[in-house]
């Protein structure tokens, strides 16, 4: 193996930790994330702000996928069909009966003909079944992605443990993220440009700075050491 591929296996092996770093982190903070509507909802007011308005999106790409798929599949109902067509005063063609023709023959014959209009109506449904829910989808994620900010996500991701008042994003994603970079060769951050890996240095070291932060806090003695005054803290980029 040259140098190239084991420079690319390291940083498959770092981008890979850190991944699983920061989803067990996001975990650990849905599960803690009733602090944002506690008694020091306040404290979080700006880290919450912050995540809604990356969230949001997403709710509404989850409300696009679910009016789609509901109105495909009600417009596409035989009920809505009738509906439709008592609305619009459509009558459905009826089919004569020949003089001299058997009620009892034609009332089989109609009963038939019943059945298997219901058979290609089910066969019918459960072909547009895949349609309906994969046009559904790729209307919501359309929806995602129009109303998405990647690249502010990601800079809001790497400062949010500098922001004013207290983080969960702190407390729950920075410990196993720390742990995971810790554990990786140095060089492997410092040889690519890899937008994540950058990202997650970045943010490894903003979590730092607030840790460092926090510590000098706790040895005055202030009350609250864990939460940033406002404007919040500088980055070691800055």
């Amino acid at each position: 193996m040259d140098q190239a591929e084991e420079r690319k296996a390291r940083q498959t092996k770092a981008m890979d930790a850190c991944w699983k770093a920061a989803r067990e982190g996001v975990g650990r903070l849905l599960e803690e994330a009733k602090v944002y509507k506690g008694t020091e909802a306040h404290l979080y007011r700006g880290e919450a702000t912050m995540i809604m308005e990356h969230v949001t999106p997403f709710y509404w790409g989850l409300a696009t996928a679910s009016f789609l798929f509901i109105t495909f599949r009600v417009t596409g109902s035989k009920r809505f069909q009738l509906y439709r067509d008592a609305m619009f005063q459509r009558k459905p063609s009826t089919t004569t009966t020949r003089n001299g023709a058997d009620p009892a023959k034609q009332q089989w014959k109609s009963l038939i003909e019943r059945q298997t209009e219901e058979k290609a109506e089910l066969a019918n449904d459960l072909t547009r079944l895949p349609f309906d829910f994969f046009v559904s989808i790729l209307g919501g994620c359309s929806t995602i992605l129009l109303l998405s900010k990647p690249d502010k996500m990601g800079n809001d991701f790497v400062n949010a443990p500098l922001m004013p008042g207290k983080s969960l994003i702190y407390k729950t994603i920075c410990p196993p993220l720390q742990a995971a970079y810790d554990e990786q060769d140095p060089n492997v951050f410092q040889e690519t440009n890899e937008g994540m890996l950058v990202i997650f240095e970045a943010f490894v070291k903003n979590c730092r700075i607030r840790t460092e932060f926090i510590k000098q806090q706790t040895l005055r003695g202030v009350a609250r050491s864990d939460a940033v005054p406002y404007p919040g803290l500088k980055g070691a980029s800055e």
